[in-house]
């Protein structure tokens, strides 16, 4: 094996030849071209031996201590100080000609990497961002696969016939049907195209090579990379991978990944053959690659370069200090994020202004704001520039936002992983001992990441076994963990959230419309261009079930159905809100409207689907699509569907390419992140919101620009500021009795009055007026005689016809709203008595629970607003934990629900009750309800957790007649929330 050196940097000595980078006990001297990373305290570094030099410089040791004077422990902070290290045992000399020096990173795969060679941004794009398309993909994608696939066949089972590879094109064809279905193409166009390369594959077959395996995998822990080989064929006692192309064209990153699969195999068997092959199947060439050692070295500045970018999460907008400069080098005025401002006094000299900043910074060039990569023709440094080279508070939300990612991404990682002792692994199973005697919140099934202890990720696996002591896992990837004496296990499905997050933002930077925008901004409507003039009515099979409804709820499919372009239902617990939404769905598929259902969990998704009578229902990520037999089929199929549910980690099915959808309807809305939010309604022609945000809000534990829903943020901060600013610009013609100019509130006015403005863009529209007495169905109109004028001003009826002549054009550009400080400083937990806006209905009437449980949270958290809608019976009561056994008590319950706040408790409580007995976090069971409810105060934590308003709402909210609460009185009266509960109990008793 080749000599091996890995540290964790300690501290950096900088001199203008060397870098000295200390870690334990090694210290690296390093020199030459290495000396340009930007090397960090905590970053991790390995040192060893080429592969392609047989002479190798001796490693030199030294006891001696090291002086400097320029010497810093942290990249901005500057100290005088002699560094002395008394427990050096090694001093690792490292130089253009002797040694690979490599940054420790998350393992990419080769064909990512590779993308860096045009533009140094892709690889991080790729592995950070999702990998979602909305849009059908070139026809050459899936032929390359097919052409790939049918040659590698050939190789392996050495049969070069005409026959052989028309049986096994066709074949191929079938199985990809529905790839070519996303690659908007046809069987017969795909066919033609093979049919074009078959004298080429019979001309590869001539070669005579010797094959011994087809698409090898290999992971390089050296390099962190992955990839399949091609086919691997044996030449002169070697063996030599080999990477096929079928393309017309030639690139570098060919050559690339030619020469990383040499050092992968290099690597893997101990081997020091110097070469690789590339075959052009066009060209019929077989190009020998050989690669000399500077060729190599540059490659691996160019991998080291994007593991810097990965350790930063591509982009870092830290403020360090505010500076003002002249001659506009740098604009701070509009509070633009810079990344490592030097802590030095501030000059007016533009000269010096490179003096002040880090020079070695990736993103700061002679003082402006210049990506590091110079390529400036990609989708991802366009993304890059959207971030740094504007300083519109799109750039300052889009810069926040992406911070927010990273720090909530480094912070969970932190919070949930086992330090574990590697024990064996035969194949991909591999066996772990845990260091401590953790509490485990990790259990058999689970999937999760598995890193060294230095937190670089090296792949994923599934659990097979878990006890105390031990962990049992199946790694998913061809990787031997052998070397590594320390690994880190924690969950993996958090990679996945934090990844679509990126996605949803990148997309709202580079293709969504103005939505929203932070601090004094705006909300703008991504489809407010377009003219929406289709109204609907009332179905006549509809008009039974219509007719029983509330007159709030009547109002929310009125005006969610005819919305101009997004409307909002706000729902307290128990009002109905999922029929609505069954209703709502099943009258827009009537009229054969395209609907896409998206709920935050799959839980809430099935309680609305069951609600559903007579709409087939396609369910994402859920439904088998390998059994069709042609693309027809499959269009056929995907035209025919109406109805498309989703949770919002479901997009990345086929069913959303090049599909629009006309209504799109959010349930738990307030649930629901922000970024989460926006994909969905991007895809759609208008949107409903329907939510509580005084139930369960996003889950973050870091940042709180993440916490906020789209939801919350209109009822919060969005419309109701509207009236105010459209208040400074109207006139009010026929002016109310009951209100005054200076202090108007639209959804006051009497007689229907109207607010109208001097500009030509606002009338008076009386024909809107008279149409607000009736609603209409298809065979005839329903009077609202009955409705009282408090009813339309408590569903914002009048504001809703407070229109311009085309609705759609309200001119949202110039309605500015309440500083982002307000938006996420702390928790609006009291119901908001003048919350009413156009766009927005309430529901307050409730009939899932009985008089005595609804008391509890309309005192706690609605200011008495909720009230009965049925006439049913039940109770509530607390049972101190103190006075029962609660195993025994578990074990005797039967046919409820059992609540807990946390993971760790559902499992120790599943293992005791019956089968009958479901028992469910909080926060999955928003959304779903149960006659009979036990909430479970235990552990007791003081912790953001219970210490949740939302959290407890829900809590108490979701059983119909028998709501029970189980904890110990004396350690839950520690928790401010809920002993003002304890306290209603008493009140109530």
């Amino acid at each position: 094996k080749k000599e091996y050196f890995k540290i964790l940097i300690k501290k950096i000595v900088r001199t203008k030849e060397t870098v000295k980078l200390f870690g334990e006990k090694i210290l690296f001297v390093i020199s030459g071209d290495w000396i340009d990373l930007d090397f960090k305290i905590n970053m991790k570094i390995i040192v060893f031996e080429c592969y392609c030099c047989k002479n190798i410089e001796n490693i030199k040791y030294s006891k001696k201590k090291i002086n400097s004077h320029t010497s810093f422990s942290t990249p901005n902070e500057f100290s005088n100080k002699e560094i002395s290290i008394k427990d050096v045992q090694k001093i690792v000399y490292i130089n253009n000609n002797n040694y690979y020096l490599i940054v420790e990173d998350e393992i990419l795969s080769v064909t990512k990497f590779c993308l860096a060679i045009k533009c140094i941004y892709a690889p991080i794009f790729s592995y950070n961002v999702s990998d979602i398309s909305f849009n059908y993909s070139h026809p050459s994608m899936v032929i390359g696969v097919i052409l790939h696939g049918t040659m590698e066949e050939c190789m392996s089972k050495n049969n070069f016939t005409m026959k052989f590879i028309l049986d096994y094109s066709r074949k191929s064809i079938k199985e990809n049907v529905l790839n070519i279905y996303l690659c908007n193409s046809d069987e017969k166009k795909i066919l033609n195209e093979i049919v074009k390369n078959i004298k080429l594959i019979l001309k590869l077959g001539n070669r005579n090579l010797k094959v011994i395996e087809v698409e090898k995998k290999l992971v390089s822990l050296n390099f962190f990379l992955k990839g399949n080989v091609d086919c691997i064929i044996k030449n002169d006692n070697h063996i030599i991978p080999v990477e096929l192309k079928t393309g017309k064209y030639k690139d570098l990153t060919h050559r690339v990944q030619a020469i990383l699969y040499h050092l992968m195999m290099n690597e893997k068997y101990y081997k020091t053959q110097n070469h690789s092959f590339l075959y052009y199947l066009c060209d019929n060439e077989l190009k020998r690659i050989e690669a000399n050692h500077e060729e190599i070295k540059n490659i691996i500045m160019i991998r080291n370069k994007v593991a810097i970018l990965n350790y930063n999460k591509i982009m870092d907008f830290n403020l360090h200090k505010e500076i003002s400069l002249e001659n506009n080098y740098l604009d701070f005025e509009n509070n633009i994020f810079l990344n490592k401002i030097e802590m030095k006094e501030t000059s007016n000299d533009s000269k010096n202004i490179d003096e002040r900043l880090i020079s070695n910074s990736p993103f700061v060039i002679e003082g402006i704001f210049k990506a590091d990569c110079k390529c400036n023709d990609t989708e991802y440094c366009k993304i890059v520039e959207k971030f740094y080279n504007k300083s519109d508070l799109r750039s300052q939300f889009l810069q926040m936002m992406w911070e927010s990612i990273n720090q909530e991404e480094v912070y969970q990682k932190k919070q949930l992983y086992y330090e574990t002792t590697y024990i064996s692994q035969k194949n991909e199973v591999v066996v772990l001992k845990f260091k401590e005697n953790y509490e485990l919140n990790i259990y058999k099934s689970d999937f999760v990441e598995i890193s060294t202890s230095f937190e670089t990720k090296l792949c994923n696996g599934t659990i097979i076994e878990i006890n105390d002591t031990h962990l049992v896992l199946r790694v998913k990837e061809n990787i031997d963990l052998d070397s590594y004496k320390q690994l880190n296990v924690s969950l993996g499905k958090n990679h996945f959230f934090y990844k679509f997050l990126r996605f949803s933002l990148l997309k709202y930077a580079t293709e969504i419309k103005d939505i929203l925008c932070f601090n004094n901004s705006i909300i703008e409507n991504m489809h407010a261009n377009e003219e929406i003039k289709e109204k609907f009515m009332i179905p006549e099979c509809f008009k039974k079930e219509f007719n029983n409804l509330n007159h709030q709820q009547k109002m929310a499919i009125h005006l969610s159905l005819n919305c101009d372009n997004f409307h909002l239902i706000h729902g307290m617990p128990g009002t109905g809100k999922s029929s609505i939404i069954a209703m709502l769905i099943e009258i827009l598929c009537h009229y054969k409207k395209k609907v896409l259902l998206v709920c935050y969990t799959n839980l809430a998704l099935q309680n609305v689907i069951l609600k559903l009578k007579s709409v087939s229902i396609y369910r994402s990520k859920k439904e088998s699509l390998n059994n069709f037999k042609s693309v027809n089929e499959i269009k056929e199929y995907f035209d025919k569907i109406n109805l498309v549910a989703s949770t919002c980690y479901g997009f990345t099915d086929p069913i959303f390419v090049e599909r629009t959808f006309d209504y799109c309807i959010i349930d738990e809305a307030s649930q629901q992140h922000l970024l989460l939010t926006l994909i969905p309604i991007y895809m759609s022609k208008r949107f409903i919101l329907v939510g509580d945000h005084l139930q369960l809000t996003p889950l973050i534990y870091k940042s709180k620009e993440l916490g906020i829903s789209l939801f919350e943020y209109f009822i919060s901060n969005g419309y109701e500021r509207i009236i105010q600013k459209i208040k400074s610009r109207i006139e009010v013609k026929n002016k109310p009795k009951n209100i005054s100019y200076e202090n108007s509130d639209c959804s006051s006015l009497e007689n229907f009055d109207f607010l109208t403005s001097d500009n030509s863009d606002f009338q008076t529209n009386t024909s809107e007026r008279k149409e607000l007495n009736k609603i209409e169905f298809d065979n005839g109109n329903y009077s609202l005689k009955n409705i009282k004028k408090n009813d339309f001003k408590n569903n914002s009826i009048v504001d809703n016809r407070m229109c311009a002549k085309n609705s759609n054009k309200l001119d949202f550009n110039q309605m500015e709203f309440s500083n982002s400080s307000k938006l996420f400083s702390s928790e609006n937990n009291s119901f908001d008595e003048n919350f009413q806006n156009k766009n927005v209905t309430e529901l307050t009437v409730q009939y899932r629970m009985c008089q005595n449980i609804m008391k509890i949270s309309n005192s706690l958290f609605y200011s008495n607003k909720m009230s009965m809608g049925g006439n049913h019976t039940g109770y509530s009561k607390f049972i101190d934990s103190n006075d029962l056994d609660s195993i025994k008590y578990f074990k005797t319950i039967k046919n409820c629900v059992v609540l807990c706040y946390f993971n760790t408790k559902v499992h120790e409580l599943r293992k005791l009750v019956d089968k009958s007995v479901i028992v469910e976090t909080v926060d999955r069971f928003q959304g779903s309800e149960s006659p009979s409810v036990i909430v479970v105060f235990d552990p007791i934590v003081d912790c953001e957790v219970m210490n949740s308003r939302q959290r407890l709402n829900v809590a108490l909210t979701r059983a119909k007649t028998e709501l029970i609460l189980l904890g110990n009185r004396l350690l839950m009266e520690k928790i401010p929330v809920i002993k003002k509960l304890l306290d209603e109990l008493q009140i109530n008793k």
